[in-house]
């Protein structure tokens, strides 16, 4: 190119050689194409480097393009992957449900075999305690005829037969030879080194001439005592600071020695316990252990809402029950009562047929009173607005009570009475000033007087304030029947706790004015699923008593409320002297003996505590009393029946 630019150059030189300006123009047209020779050259330098570009490019391009197939194939196999891992996954869900399922069966088939082995060890303790019982009555029968002689001396060759012979002719001047059977010696020595003989009579009534002449032993150093086995022996000494804390209250007691006292039988001192609760179906509840533990601890035990029809047949070993069912047969059960009570009571409890399915009755003689008989009524009213319910039940309750009322002057009505009463008062009372308004034959007033006596409360507590209907119906029947609402009046339920589902008071025992003398107790026992589905057990205590009480006051007699004198600190050394040490080292041995605490407990202990502190301040400051308004019960006429009963109370409020 370069040879070319010359030629140009030397034709356009020699051609212009003529003509300068020519000349000149064109050295600048040479000029300009050398300059644009350049640039071309140039640009097809960068032309060739555009090239490699390119060829970079396509290296590049079919680098990505492979790149690409190996991402595709990458995401293939992670798709492949996570289709596996999902895979696998399900697997392991399956084998873990698998797995919490057998789990859940294997803790199943545990509870199943852990509640089995627990019910057959309750079985055979309740076997085992029924076989003791049956050992233990037969060792009391063996030795019922039989007398222990402690002091006598002992000699070679001896003939403890004769000894005794000549012992009872000796010291307690028998002019008679006893007829003995078994005669020897037994036990441990004695303070003489003697062991005691023991002696069987033949006939009773020489045993019982030896026992009535004992007497003639005293600041001598020979002893007689009956025989009783070992566990008899051991209740009778725990027995002992009871009867004599009882004698130094003025009570006549005497220590059972009986049979009946190795069974724990309406205890050594005459108390009868009972129990009453709303199951909410007897059949469900008699599979847990619990609750027939919670039966076994009772004398007599009201049960409501029992659930059966008369094709049904409960049973409880060591019990008697008498059912009242809602229904003969049906396919659905509702309703319904029941009393169970132990088997050694059942020539003392007979059941009374009536029509209302509202209440059991049942008559209870000669347990707590040898004399007068109990009238038992086991209650159960459906809830207001349930397709069972009656606005009639109290009233038909009182109508049998009614018609029973000649027979029975005791009378004790516990069960669900789904009423809410509040706190308001169950009884009327009638100031002196007021007296003269009030001159009804027949018609009761100032019952109330009778708790005070018996240092019950006449204010009756509760935690439920709500009143309902049936409430005030139940405040009216106590109030015309001379009943007493005993919840939130004693000291194991000082507050009146509530009886169903923690919010309420339906669970009632209520207590005839006669009856207040005998009554002991009222507890709410705490809350188990396996007693009730929303109930609390109640129990009651009663116990036997000499003092007859009546609502009968002569011309001059009037009801009296006490009320303790101020507190003066002259005296507060006597006060201490009045304390009942005896009571305060039983309620120092109860709360040792205490191992699990609970608001009953504690509740219980403070009342016992209470109950010492006014006792010492009665005998230490005094107390006035206030005259009440004098009561006279009438016997009812002829034509007195219950509608005039109820017009009288109507016209006393």
């Amino acid at each position: 190119m370069a040879a070319n630019t010359q030629q140009t150059d030397d034709e356009l030189s020699g051609n212009l050689l003529y003509d300068k300006d020519a000349r000149v123009i064109l050295m600048e047209i040479l000029k300009s194409l050398r300059v644009l020779t350049d640039r071309i050259e140039k640009i097809e330098i960068e032309v060739q480097k555009i090239d490699g570009i390119k060829e970079g490019l396509s290296n590049l391009s079919t680098r990505v393009q492979t790149n690409e197939e190996t991402i595709v194939e990458i995401q293939d196999r992670n798709r492949k992957v996570e289709e596996s891992v999902e895979k696998m996954g399900q697997i392991v869900h399956t084998v873990v449900d698998k797995y919490s399922a057998n789990a859940e069966e294997i803790s199943q088939i545990k509870d199943r075999m852990e509640t089995i082995g627990e019910e057959n060890g309750k079985v055979s303790n309740i076997v085992i305690q029924e076989l003791k019982a049956e050992v233990l009555d037969l060792k009391c029968r063996s030795m019922s005829d039989n007398l222990v002689f402690s002091g006598l001396a002992f000699q070679r060759e001896e003939s403890c037969k004769l000894k005794i012979q000549n012992f009872l002719l000796n010291e307690l001047d028998i002019p008679y030879n006893v007829n003995l059977g078994s005669v020897h010696r037994f036990g441990k020595p004695g303070l003489n080194g003697a062991r005691p003989i023991v002696a069987k009579f033949i006939h009773r009534d020489e045993l019982e001439d030896v026992l009535k002449n004992t007497f003639k032993l005293k600041g001598k150093t020979f002893g007689i005592s009956e025989q009783f086995p070992i566990e008899i022996e051991r209740k009778r000494k725990e027995l002992y600071p009871v009867m004599k804390m009882a004698k130094n209250e003025g009570k006549k007691v005497k220590l059972d020695g009986s049979r009946e006292s190795s069974k724990n039988q309406n205890d050594q001192l005459n108390y009868l316990n009972l129990t009453c609760i709303n199951c909410c179906g007897i059949k469900s509840k008699l599979k847990y252990p619990e609750f027939t533990e919670l039966l076994y601890k009772t004398d007599i035990a009201g049960i409501v809402e029992t659930k059966l029809d008369d094709i049904d047949d409960i049973q409880l070993q060591g019990y008697e029950l008498i059912y009242k069912n809602r229904n003969k047969i049906g396919k659905r059960r509702s309703g319904g009562l029941a009393v169970a009570y132990k088997n050694h009571l059942k020539d003392n409890i007979e059941y009374i047929k009536t029509e209302s399915k509202f209440v059991l009755w049942c008559k209870i003689s000669k347990v707590i009173n040898r004399s007068d008989d109990i009238l038992l009524g086991i209650i159960y009213i459906p809830p207001e607005y349930t397709s069972y319910s009656s606005i009639d039940a109290i009233n038909e309750i009182e109508m049998e009570l009614f018609e029973l009322s000649h027979r029975f002057s005791k009378c004790l009505l516990v069960g669900d009475f789904n009423a809410r009463t509040g706190s308001e008062d169950d009884f009327i009372f009638v100031p002196d000033s007021e007296s003269h308004v009030v001159d009804i034959e027949n018609i009761q007033i100032n019952a109330v007087c009778n708790l005070d006596q018996y240092d019950f409360s006449r204010k009756r507590n509760s935690r439920d304030k709500i009143k309902n209907r049936f409430g005030n119906q139940l405040l009216e029947f106590c109030k015309g029947n001379n009943f007493f609402i005993m919840n939130g009046r004693t000291l194991g339920d000082i507050d009146g706790k509530f009886t169903c589902r923690n919010s309420s008071v339906v669970d009632y025992c209520l207590c005839s004015a006669e009856l207040i003398q005998n009554f002991t107790d009222f507890k709410v026992l705490d809350f188990s699923s396996l007693y009730s589905d929303v109930h609390s057990p109640i129990e009651i205590s009663l116990k036997q008593t000499d003092q007859e009480v009546s609502t009968k006051y002569s011309d001059d007699t009037r009801t009296n409320e006490q009320k303790i004198n101020n507190w003066t600190n002259e005296k507060s050394h006597k006060f201490l002297e009045c304390l009942n040490l005896t009571e305060i080292e039983n309620i120092n041995s109860e709360i040792d003996g205490t191992t699990v605490v609970t608001q009953e407990t504690v509740d219980t202990i403070i009342g016992k505590i209470g109950k010492v502190l006014i006792n010492s301040a009665r005998n230490t400051f005094g107390f006035k009393i206030s005259a009440g308004k004098k009561s006279e019960h009438r016997k009812n006429k002829p034509w007195f029946d219950h509608d005039c009963k109820t017009l009288g109370q109507n016209s006393v409020r």
